[in-house]
């Protein structure tokens, strides 16, 4: 149970790591790009976009992100948000101590 409770909190803090992103882009370009949230054991983290394509990531595994060229994540440039890319892989590394 203990571990559970964990990948949640994970899951959470990703989300807010990952709606960080999302915040700025809205702001430049005046549109929400996706909604995010997670399964209920916390160790998948769910996009869905705003034409309803659903993209499932591993909490273990979120980082890619910022490497696939997935329609919506060309905005995950590591460039762009080099805090927001260590602090995910922050976030995956504590998953896998899990």
């Amino acid at each position: 149970m203990e571990r559970n409770k964990k990948l949640m909190a994970l899951a959470q803090e990703a989300i807010g790591i990952i709606n960080e992103v999302f915040e700025n882009e809205a702001k430049e370009k005046k549109e929400n790009l996706m909604s995010v949230t997670c399964n209920e054991y916390g160790d998948t983290i769910i996009f869905t976009s705003n034409d309803g394509q659903v993209i499932e990531y591993s909490l273990s595994e979120i980082w890619y992100i910022f490497k696939d060229n997935l329609k919506g994540f060309e905005v995950f440039s590591k460039e762009k948000y080099n805090n927001i890319y260590s602090k995910l892989l922050g976030v995956q590394e504590q998953t896998k101590r899990l």
